[in-house]
C-alpha cells in the first residue's frame, strides 16, 4: 500500500507542477500574443500563419489564454477544492494539447523545440489526469496533504 500512496502522491505533485507550468506560459503567451498580434514579443513571425484561416496572432492568443492559461489554474483551484471532475477537465486540457500542436506540426512552415515539449507536456497532464481520475473508484479528487 505504500508504493500506491508514493505513485499517489507523485503523480499529484507532477499534475500541480505540470499544470503551474501550462497555465503560467499560456498566461504570458496569450497575453503577449494578444497585445501584439504581430507575434513579434514571442519570436513568432506572421508568415508563419499564411498557411492558417488567420493573419495574426490575436485568436490564437485568445485560445492560448484561456484553455492553456486560465483553464489549468482553475483546475488547480477546483481540485483543491474537491470538484470532482477536475481530473477529468484536466485530461481534457492536456488532450486538446496535442491535437493543437500536432495542427502546428502540420500547418506552421517552421518548427520550435517549445513545440514538441507542449506535446510532451499534453501528453502527460492527459494520461496522468486520466489514470488518476479512472482509478478513483468516486471519482473524487486525489490531493496531495493539505
Amino acid at each position: 500500500m505504500i508504493k500506491g500512496t508514493y505513485m499517489k502522491t507523485f503523480s499529484n505533485y507532477l499534475l500541480i507542477i505540470l499544470n503551474v507550468f501550462l497555465g503560467v506560459g499560456g498566461l504570458l503567451g496569450g497575453i503577449s500574443f494578444v497585445t501584439d498580434t504581430s507575434g513579434g514579443g514571442l519570436g513568432a513571425k506572421l508568415s508563419w500563419l499564411e498557411k492558417t484561416p488567420v493573419d495574426n496572432y490575436l485568436v490564437p492568443g485568445i485560445y492560448i489564454l484561456i484553455v492553456y492559461g486560465i483553464a489549468p489554474l482553475l483546475v488547480l483551484i477546483a481540485w483543491k477544492f474537491h470538484v470532482k471532475k477536475a481530473m477529468l477537465l484536466n485530461a481534457l486540457i492536456g488532450f486538446s494539447l496535442i491535437p493543437w500542436i500536432i495542427y502546428q506540426f502540420v500547418v506552421l512552415s517552421e518548427k520550435i523545440f517549445l513545440q514538441y515539449i507542449m506535446i510532451t507536456l499534453g501528453v502527460l497532464i492527459f494520461l496522468i489526469s486520466f489514470y488518476t481520475y479512472r482509478n478513483d473508484e468516486n471519482h473524487d479528487v486525489h490531493q496531495p496533504n493539505s
